[in-house]
C-alpha cells in the first residue's frame, strides 16, 4: 500500500494507491490475491497515504468483504481510517494495538509484549505486529511458551476479527 513518501519509499508496481482509481486498484489487488492460495485475509505493508484516504480504501476494503476476507490493520498507519471504513462496508477487521519491535532490543519488546497482556486482561484480546527481526523473532518465542502459564493463549488473528454490518 502506498507509504506517505511514495516514490521515495516503492512498494513495487502492483502497490495499491490513492488517486489511481478503484479499478486500477482493484487489479492490483487481485494481482496480489491470485499469488497464493489459503490466506483468510490481507495485511498492509507500510501504507499510510492509501489508509488515510477513505475514498480510496473504501473500494479496496468492499473488495476483501466481497470475497468474505478480512483485514488486519497493522498499526503503523498514524492516521488510519481503515476501522471507521471497514466498519462501513462491513469488512472483517482487526487492529494492532502496537509494533512490538519498533524498537528492537530485547527489554522493550518484552515491555510491548507485556503491555499486549494487560490489554488482552482489559479487553479481552488483543493484537500486535513486528518484523522478522531476529531478536522479534527469539523474544515473542520465549514470551510465547509462558503464556498458558499467566492464562493467555495465542491465536490466529481470525479468531479475535469483528465485523460490524453496515
Amino acid at each position: 500500500m502506498e507509504p506517505y513518501d511514495f516514490p521515495d519509499s516503492d512498494p513495487g508496481q502492483y502497490t495499491l494507491r490513492a488517486g489511481i482509481g478503484e479499478d486500477s486498484n482493484t487489479r492490483r489487488l487481485v494481482w496480489a490475491l491470485t499469488r497464493m492460495t489459503g490466506y483468510v485475509g490481507v495485511t498492509n505493508l507500510l501504507g499510510g497515504r492509501l489508509l488515510s484516504d477513505a475514498g480510496a480504501l473504501e473500494p479496496v476494503l468492499t473488495y476483501l468483504t466481497r470475497r468474505g476476507l478480512l483485514f488486519y490493520d497493522n498499526g503503523s498507519a498514524l492516521h488510519s481510517v481503515a476501522p471507521d471504513v471497514a466498519s462501513r462496508v462491513g469488512t472483517y477487521f482487526a487492529q494492532a494495538a502496537t509494533t512490538v519491535d519498533t524498537i528492537q532490543s530485547a527489554m522493550e519488546i518484552d515491555h510491548q509484549l507485556s503491555d499486549l497482556e494487560a490489554e488482552a486482561r482489559a479487553k479481552g484480546s488483543a493484537s500486535g505486529s513486528g518484523f522478522l527481526y531476529p531478536v522479534t523473532v527469539d523474544r515473542v518465542n520465549v514470551w510465547a511458551k509462558g503464556l498458558a502459564g499467566r492464562g493467555f493463549a495465542l491465536v490466529p488473528v481470525s479468531a479475535i476479527v469483528t465485523q460490524t454490518k453496515q
